[in-house]
C-alpha cells in the first residue's frame, strides 16, 4: 500500500493539496505496527461475531426525529448490507468522520483530518 501511494504522490506532484491528503492518510492509518495497534483496541472490546451489517453508515443514512432527536434514530439505505464482523459499521462510521462525500469542490470528496475520532472516543463507542 505504501509503495502504491508513493507512486500516486509522484503522479500528483503538481497537485499539492491532494498529495497532502495522501500524506495525512499515511500518517494516520498506515502505522508501522497498525495490526498490533488495532488488535489492542479491539481486545478491549467484547468478542465480535459475524452480524448483518449496514456497510454504509454515514451522516446521509442516519435520520433523527425532530420531536426527539436524541432518542429516535433511523438508519436508511441498506443496499450495501451484508454479513460482516460486528465492528464493521462502527469502523466505517469512524472512517466517515473525516470524509465529506458532498464536498462542493474538486473530486466531490473532502478530507478533514481534524475531525478524526480519538482513541478515547473510539473506546467509548466500542
Amino acid at each position: 500500500m505504501k509503495e502504491r501511494l508513493g507512486k500516486i504522490k509522484i503522479e500528483l506532484s503538481e497537485m499539492p493539496e491532494r498529495v497532502k491528503i495522501i500524506e495525512e492518510f499515511e500518517n494516520n492509518f498506515l502505522l508501522d505496527n497498525y495490526q498490533e495497534y488495532f488488535s489492542t483496541l479491539l481486545s478491549q472490546a467484547s468478542q465480535s461475531g459475524i452480524v448483518l451489517a449496514h456497510n454504509d453508515i454515514q451522516e446521509c443514512n442516519i435520520l433523527a426525529s425532530y420531536e426527539c432527536p436524541h432518542k429516535d434514530l433511523y438508519i436508511i439505505d441498506y443496499e450495501y448490507a451484508g454479513w460482516q464482523p460486528r465492528a464493521m459499521d462502527l469502523a466505517n462510521y469512524f472512517n466517515e468522520t473525516v470524509f465529506d462525500n458532498a464536498y462542493p469542490f474538486g473530486s466531490g470528496v473532502g478530507c478533514f483530518m481534524d475531525n478524526m475520532i480519538t482513541d478515547s472516543e473510539m473506546l467509548i463507542m466500542i
